[in-house]
C-alpha cells in the first residue's frame, strides 16, 4: 500500500507534525492536562494564601499575604501564553472566593472575571512587549499587583460607600503587595521550569 506524504506534514508515531506545531488530537490532550494540573495548583496556593501565609508573624509584612493566585495567573499568561492566563485566571478567582467565602455584590463574583483578563493581558503583552526574562516579569507581577490592589479598594469603596482612610492601606494593601512582589521571582521560574519539563513529557 502506498501511502501519500504532504508537503510540511510528517508522522512521527502518535504525534503528527504540521509545520512544527503538534496534531490536534494531542494539543487538546496537552490543554486538558494543564488545566487539570493548574486548577489542583490553584487550589493549594488559595488554601495557602488564606490560612498559612495570612498568619506568618513577619515584622512589617504581617498581617499582609502575597497574591498568589494572582502570581500564578500573570506566570502562567506570561509562560504559556494568553489562552492559558485566562484560564487560569478564570479559575483562580473562583478558587480563591471559594475559600475566602466572600461573595460581592449581593452574591456576585467578580475575582474570576479580574484575574481572567489580568492573566489573558499578560500572556498577549508578554509577546510583543518586555517578552523573555524575569526582570520583565517583575514588571508585570508589579503591575497586576497594583492593579489588583486597585480593584480591592474600588470594591472596599462600594461597601463602606467612602474612601477608606490611610491605614487601610499601610496595614492590608502595602504589606500584601510587598509580599507579592518579594514572591514573584519563585513564582515564575516554578511555572518556567514546569512548562519545559511538561512539554518534555507531553
Amino acid at each position: 500500500m502506498k501511502i501519500q506524504r504532504f508537503e510540511g506534514v510528517e508522522d512521527y508515531g502518535d504525534r503528527t507534525l504540521h509545520l512544527g506545531g503538534y496534531s490536534e488530537k494531542k494539543q487538546t490532550y496537552r490543554s486538558i492536562k494543564l488545566l487539570i494540573l493548574s486548577v489542583l495548583c490553584l487550589c493549594v496556593l488559595a488554601a495557602l494564601q488564606t490560612t498559612l501565609l495570612s498568619r506568618l508573624p513577619v515584622p512589617l509584612l504581617s498581617p499582609g499575604a502575597p497574591s498568589l493566585c494572582l502570581l500564578f495567573t500573570l506566570a502562567a499568561g506570561y509562560v504559556f501564553g494568553e489562552k492559558e492566563g485566562g484560564v487560569c485566571g478564570f479559575a483562580g478567582g473562583i478558587a480563591f472566593e471559594c475559600i475566602t467565602m466572600e461573595p460581592l455584590f449581593g452574591g456576585i463574583t467578580v475575582w474570576p472575571l479580574i484575574y481572567g483578563v489580568l492573566g489573558y493581558v499578560t500572556g498577549a503583552l508578554s509577546k510583543k512587549v518586555l517578552a523573555g526574562n524575569l526582570p520583565s516579569f517583575l514588571v508585570y507581577a508589579a503591575v497586576g499587583a497594583l492593579a489588583e490592589v486597585g480593584c480591592l479598594t474600588a470594591i472596599t469603596c462600594l461597601h463602606l460607600g467612602y474612601f477608606p482612610p490611610a491605614p487601610y492601606f499601610l496595614q492590608g494593601s502595602l504589606p500584601g503587595l510587598i509580599w507579592t512582589l518579594l514572591l514573584s521571582p519563585l513564582m515564575y521560574l516554578l511555572l518556567w521550569a514546569g512548562k519545559r519539563l511538561f512539554d518534555r513529557n507531553i
